[in-house]
């Protein structure tokens, strides 16, 4: 991207950070009019022809980014300016509830702990990724195979060894210069060898104050099982059969008796 271009004859503006919006259920960039990116009380960014919003001339400083759309849901990230170079930042914007799903999708409209992390995954080895290379623990980086047209930036999943450990990771951005490698928003804990290991897509959302959430995942015909996780004052996991099923209600929170 351009470091700088042209706003007026008389205005020439700085390139500070690029944002792109990315549709969780499919990989793809969000490209229509219905969606939007901006910083809280900041100029509003200049919207490129590819979807790409762009912000000018930012002060060294950290800033909240968020986005929305009409069928998505509101999305936040921290990012700090620290000199000229231009920042690039991919937000993945999850369904909301009046997204127009394709078929074979399953609404997953529950409840949890308020405010506490979910997670849904569905154990389908068809739909994983797959490791280029092995991967040590500690590593920072992974190189991962998967079709050019997706983008995994901003996404999370579940790494699964051939062995049955697992963890669960975010990839963070490319590494420039290295086809296929990403840097990883934490180090592993594990090691992992390329041969067996799966990268199971995960999305996370938010409960809201009532601890209700809606999660929209495409369903697998030769899966039947669903892992849920909700992380709040306390780790709740469950599994369900969603053989058949377009929709779930699962119950994500600890029973005192």
């Amino acid at each position: 991207m351009e470091g700088s271009f042209m706003i007026s004859h008389r205005a020439l503006r700085r390139v500070s950070l690029a944002v792109t919006l990315i549709d969780d259920l499919t990989g793809e960039a969000i490209q229509g009019s219905n969606s939007r990116a901006w910083i809280e009380n900041g100029r509003a960014p200049v919207k490129k022809n590819n979807g790409c919003f762009v912000f000018t001339d930012l002060d060294k400083a950290s800033y909240t980014v968020l986005a929305e759309g009409g069928f998505y849901q509101r999305q936040s990230a921290e990012v700090t300016i620290d000199g000229d170079e231009i920042k690039t930042l991919t937000l993945r914007l999850r369904p909301a509830r009046n997204y127009p799903a394709p078929p074979g999708c399953i609404r997953i409209e529950g409840r949890a702990e308020p405010f506490s992390q979910v997670s849904a995954c569905i154990c389908d080895r068809q739909a994983a990724l797959k490791l280029l290379s092995d991967a040590e623990s500690g590593a920072e980086t992974l190189r991962i195979y998967h079709p050019d047209n997706i983008s995994i930036e901003g996404g999370g999943f579940r790494i699964q060894g051939a062995d049955g450990s697992s963890e669960s990771l975010v990839i963070e951005a490319p590494v420039p210069g290295s086809d296929h490698t990403y840097s990883l928003l934490s180090p592993l804990c594990g090691s992992y060898t390329r041969i067996g290991t799966l990268l199971l897509p995960v999305s996370q959302v938010s409960a809201d104050k009532k601890g209700e959430f809606f999660i929209l995942l495409r369903a697998s015909p030769s899966v039947s099982r669903i892992v849920l996780t909700a992380q709040g004052e306390s780790l709740v996991t469950k599994e369900y059969d969603c053989t058949g099923a377009d929709r779930l209600s699962p119950v994500l929170e600890q029973m005192n008796f």
